[in-house]
């Protein structure tokens, strides 16, 4: 994750706007008027086939792509290939935008990225002019990294930056039923984007917000925004389709009526069909909601835990730690029994607040949450590991952490361990933190203790 600093402007976001504006029409007026010189030479705007050999005429983001390509908007990624399919980052976006709309402001000294706080990326000086513009206003430095595949709210939210956050109405959303997962930052967004026919969504009922950001999207909705938005006209494309449709993509995930086991557990195929997460049904959890969200979980939560895995993997470290430590077997046989077997959660909201505590480490390497408030169970922390017996042994080499993870032996007690990553969490659960993760999970697990 990389954490931001909103740098001093100068302007106010409306001077900002107006400014960035007249800065894109300028470049659009230059480059239209190459286009119209290109054609008196009689030389077509666009190669008369197409430009990359993986997007043919046929493709339904051709024209787009075309478009893009042909205005240097967007580049192959070699071998003659575009690579439609393909996620883009959060870094490639900010980099594909800041090239084109403000490449003045593209920082190139080491000396003012490093005071600024955004030297180490290669995409640190698109971050610093990104910001300067304020393209990632709105979405928490938590909610987005950089280096991870950009999801269609970020991007959707990050173009509406660009576009100057103008009024909308989110009543624009009402035809798509899985509007209720859009993250309340991404609404506004969303909505000027169908308003505007910059978004169409993945289907006429579907935005699938949390869906990975493809780079053919990124073309055709960059292109939409220009001649929906900015009026832009670009040269006819030869062949291919006018107005692009995105294919309705062929269901992965189980019918929600699937979204339970026969005997009332959590369906683990839903849950990773809708974030994949890696739950199995070996370890069975049950939630205190009536009807699964958006990530599959019965719980009354509505979090982002996409990236973060469940990590069955550490089960048997942990066990032959335990086993280490006969000793407590005895010591505690009259109070809290403990035995040498790790006890894994029980239930959805446990799985869920652990998962989604992996990702807040990630960018947010603290024992409380990114807001401040305190953290729902006991904790161990690790990060730079990705095998699952090298980071039990780290903690059972740290005599505060190999404490904690002590309690996994009590049997009143269950634990789970999740990674996001090369961090990884391990949560215990006693009575009374499993009563306050059900009781918040309403409030997305934010407690009213820890501020």
């Amino acid at each position: 994750m990389i954490k931001t600093k909103h740098l001093n402007r100068s302007m106010t976001s409306q001077h900002l706007g107006s400014e960035k504006k007249m800065k894109i029409h300028k470049r659009l007026i230059t480059a239209m008027a190459a286009a119209v010189l290109t054609a008196a030479l009689a030389v077509p705007a666009f190669a008369a086939g197409p430009t990359f050999r993986d997007v043919p005429a046929s493709h339904w983001a051709y024209t787009a792509i075309e478009k893009a390509a042909g205005n240097g908007m967007v580049a192959g990624v070699g071998d003659g290939k575009y690579d439609p399919n393909g996620a883009i980052t959060g870094g490639q976006l900010l980099a594909m935008l800041t090239r084109h709309f403000c490449p003045e402001d593209i920082e190139t000294d080491p000396i003012v990225l490093s005071q600024a706080g955004h030297s180490g990326r290669w995409y640190s000086g698109n971050l610093y002019a990104a910001l300067k513009h304020g393209y990632l206003d709105g979405i928490d430095p938590t909610e987005i990294d950089l280096d991870a595949p950009c999801t269609r709210e970020q991007m959707v939210t990050i173009l509406y930056n660009v576009a100057g956050r103008p009024a909308t109405n989110a009543s624009a959303l009402a035809q798509f039923n899985d509007r209720g997962q859009v993250a309340a930052y991404a609404v506004n967004g969303f909505s000027w984007a169908v308003s505007n026919k910059v978004v169409s969504g993945t289907s006429n009922t579907t935005l699938s917000p949390r869906g990975t950001a493809t780079r053919a999207q990124v073309a055709v909705i960059l292109i939409r925004y220009l001649e929906n938005v900015e009026g832009v006209q670009f040269p006819d494309v030869n062949g291919g389709a006018t107005q692009p449709v995105e294919p309705t993509p062929t269901p992965t995930k189980p019918d929600a009526s699937s979204s339970q086991n026969s005997d009332g557990t959590t369906n683990a195929a839903y849950v990773n069909s809708l974030c994949d997460v890696g739950k199995s049904n070996d370890y069975p959890t049950t939630g205190d909601a009536s009807s699964p969200n958006a990530n599959g979980f019965y719980t009354k939560a509505n979090v982002d835990i996409s990236g973060a895995k469940l990590q069955y993997d550490v089960i048997p470290y942990v066990n032959a730690f335990l086993a280490k430590h006969p000793d407590r077997i005895e010591a505690n046989k009259d109070f809290q029994p403990w035995n040498t077997t790790m006890h894994w959660v029980t239930t959805d909201e446990q799985e869920e607040y652990t998962l989604l505590r992996a990702k807040e480490a990630y960018s947010y390497f603290e024992h409380k949450r990114p807001d401040g408030t305190g953290i729902l169970s006991g904790e161990n922390l690790y990060r730079g590991g990705s095998v699952a017996e090298y980071v039990i042994k780290a903690w059972e080499g740290s005599s505060g952490h190999a404490s904690t993870m002590l309690n996994a032996g009590y049997v009143n007690k269950t634990t789970c361990v999740a990674s996001c990553g090369d961090v990884w969490v391990m949560t215990i659960w006693g009575d009374v933190n499993y009563t306050a993760v059900i009781k918040y999970a309403p409030n997305n697990y934010i407690s009213t203790w820890g501020k």
